[in-house]
């Protein structure tokens, strides 16, 4: 009974040796490519969050110059205080900028932004 069960024991130390091997190969295949992935798609998340804060931002500055130009033109004052509406897209576009510069750390120093990235997720 006794060399049953070490034998049985044997068994599965074995099967559970392999099982660890088989998971530790499987993840160090997958987790470069993990990492990767995880790279690009941040990347281009933050760099298309940059492009579309720039555009709003070439948009609203081009906009309110035309209606400054308008109200000048029809000497219209009492329109000038509308053109303080642009202000607030600018602002926006100009906070989105800043907040937007992932991109350029995953281009210039990936690996500091991985250490970044995990220190997020064990804050949360």
């Amino acid at each position: 009974m006794k060399e049953q069960l070490e034998q049985k024991s044997i068994e599965l130390l074995g099967w559970l040796e392999q099982a660890i091997k088989t998971t530790a190969e499987f993840g160090t295949e997958q987790i470069p490519l993990f990492i990767q992935e995880l790279l690009l798609y941040k990347f281009w998340m933050s760099l298309g969050g940059f492009a579309i804060a720039i555009l709003v931002l070439i948009f609203s500055i081009y906009t309110l110059i035309k209606f400054i130009k308008w109200c000048d033109k029809n000497h219209d004052s009492d329109s000038m205080a509308f053109g303080l509406f642009w202000v607030i897209p600018i602002v926006v576009s100009i906070i989105a900028i800043c907040s937007s510069t992932d991109w350029i750390m995953i281009k210039l120093a990936p690996r500091l932004y991985l250490l970044e990235y995990v220190k997020t997720l064990f804050a949360k």
